[in-house]
């Protein structure tokens, strides 16, 4: 999140390549266009592009994308529940502890 030359946090993070995560949130390319896209999107992003081009970087802002995550955060989740945003992406998943004792067995 910090801009390693200057030390100041970066306002904007471009969105990851195809197979790479978001450096700050871990997040999935795809993940990230689900939540910046549509007409109503829950992540701020701008477009860079220059005068006449058709493509662009895509940059999105990363307070806003961090605002998101801890907004969908809830504090009193049970064993087995998770949380999903509005297009069905889980955002949080915990294993009861039945399934983590076959995991160590």
């Amino acid at each position: 999140m910090f801009n390693e030359i200057h030390q100041v946090p970066q306002k904007y993070l471009r969105v990851p390549r195809s197979g790479d995560r978001c450096p700050i949130t871990g997040l999935c390319r795809s993940s990230i266009w689900n939540l910046i896209s549509g007409p109503t999107p829950r992540v701020s992003s701008k477009t860079l592009r220059r005068a006449g081009a058709r493509r662009g970087i895509r940059l999105v802002e990363t307070q806003s994308l961090l605002d998101y995550i801890r907004g969908a955060e809830e504090p009193s989740l049970g064993e087995d529940e998770q949380v999903y945003d509005e297009q069905g992406l889980a955002l949080v998943a915990n294993l009861n502890k039945t399934n983590a004792s076959n995991i160590n067995n």
